[in-house]
């Protein structure tokens, strides 16, 4: 069975990511990413990511996950600061994925962000450097 394969253009990349931005983030949204599953840009609740950062612990103790701090990164969206951080998924030692995210081709004001993994945007840099510190506690 032959799989499907979508094409991106910076424009309909742009015009999802202006969908998303519609209205401000709500006070208990606290970063954005591409859901690829869904096809959207997407904000996380602080419920939610609760849970998903108990989850990326747990793939970091068995060494399947990784958040590299050289991947952090401050950029800009429609103007407003944001604070980035990768999610990669590791085995042997390696990056196991090179699923680009469409949100670092194309969504950033100042320049592109090319990386495999999965791109979180922060509001607050607090939030991303506590949460990274979180998952990656104690496994360098």
């Amino acid at each position: 069975m032959s799989e499907q394969y979508k094409i991106y253009t910076e424009k309909i990349i742009k015009k999802k990511l202006k969908d998303a931005l519609r209205h401000p983030p709500l006070p208990n949204e606290i970063c954005m990413t591409y859901m690829k599953d869904l096809d959207i840009f997407g904000f996380l609740i602080i419920a939610d990511m609760n849970i998903q950062m108990k989850a990326w612990r747990e793939l970091a103790k068995q060494k399947l996950l990784r958040i590299e701090i050289e991947n952090h990164r401050t950029k800009t969206i429609k103007g407003e600061t944001y604070y980035i951080f990768v999610i990669q998924s590791w085995e042997n030692g390696m990056v196991t994925s090179i699923d680009y995210d469409l949100m670092g081709m194309y969504a950033f004001d100042n320049g592109s962000f090319i990386v495999s993994g999965f791109i979180y945007a922060f509001k607050s840099k607090i939030n991303r450097d506590r949460i990274y510190e979180y998952v990656m506690k104690g496994l360098k």
